[in-house]
């Protein structure tokens, strides 16, 4: 059921595209649309100087400046 609701809250999500066109990456799997969104969660402000995961840190560049969604 959880999933349902999850399913259910990311379709009512309104997404604004970018107004770049979708690009379609192909693969012997499938395909995959790739949008530029203006309200995707990246970048996002708390991760303007990276992340830090333990001893791990993910720079800001290039992890975190991509506003695309698969």
């Amino acid at each position: 059921m959880s999933t349902l609701a999850l399913l259910g809250v990311l379709f009512a999500i309104p997404c604004e595209p970018a107004g770049e066109p979708i690009r379609w990456d192909i693969s012997k799997l499938g395909q995959t649309a790739i949008v530029r969104l203006n309200n995707a969660p990246f970048p996002h402000a708390s991760r303007a100087d990276g992340f830090k995961s333990g001893e791990k840190l993910y720079p800001r560049d290039p992890h975190y400046t991509d506003n695309s969604v698969a």
